[in-house]
């Protein structure tokens, strides 16, 4: 019930942006039906599968440098905000391991601290996707735009790049030991804001969550 919810109030926002994009980017109706009559009338997309047409998905096709331009600084905002919470995550999931190995004992309250942990682990792949759709849009677009300083701080998103500040790459001795590049970037807020408010209040919102079922189940009977 509550995905078909989520799935009509996508497909509502959709429909206005169809309206808004065929006002000021005509030639993108006649893609949109192109595309319709080409695949088959039976198959019924998903709002979350719906193609919107982007400038960087549209690359040459429709020529519009002003649209280019608005999406490319959207999407560069969006990797750098992907990226900010992608080291925000991976803080918290390091804390919290170390929370639950040092102090954590008892069936109820390790359940509860795997939950969470796998709770942050859900954002941190969010955030790795985010980041990865807006570097592809970026890509896409940078050619056209003629931009290219951008790549100097924003790089491909390899599944081996997604590690805390204090972990290497496996195989790596603790004297060789490379940090990834998501800590290394100098664009944004990166080394002096790594531990801000944000993070110390949401790791101490998640440790006494589990100290609390920590108490709880140390205090039953058994």
């Amino acid at each position: 019930m509550k995905y078909q919810l989520c799935c009509n109030v996508l497909q509502r926002k959709i429909d206005a942006w169809v309206k808004f994009q065929t006002l000021y980017c005509p030639g993108v109706e006649r893609l949109r039906t192109d595309a319709i009559n080409k695949s088959n009338w039976q198959i019924e997309f998903k709002p979350h599968e719906y193609l919107l047409w982007l400038p960087s998905q549209l690359k040459n096709r429709i020529n519009n440098p002003v649209l280019q331009r608005i999406e490319w600084k959207l999407r560069y905002a969006q990797a750098h905000e992907a990226l900010q919470e992608l080291r925000h995550q991976l803080q918290v999931w390091a804390y919290l391991f170390k929370f639950k190995d040092h102090f954590v004992r008892g069936q109820g309250a390790n359940t509860h601290a795997c939950n969470a942990i796998s709770s942050v682990q859900a954002r941190i792949d969010a955030a790795a996707e985010e980041y990865r759709d807006a570097y592809d849009a970026l890509q896409s677009l940078g050619p056209i735009l003629l931009e290219c300083q951008w790549k100097d701080d924003l790089l491909p998103l390899l599944p081996e790049d997604i590690r805390d500040l204090s972990e290497g790459k496996n195989g790596e001795s603790e004297g060789r030991r490379i940090v990834s590049w998501i800590w290394r970037t100098t664009s944004m807020r990166a080394s002096a804001d790594l531990l801000n408010d944000k993070y110390i209040l949401d790791c101490e919102r998640q440790i006494w969550s589990i100290y609390c079922v920590y108490l709880l189940f140390n205090r039953c009977p058994h």
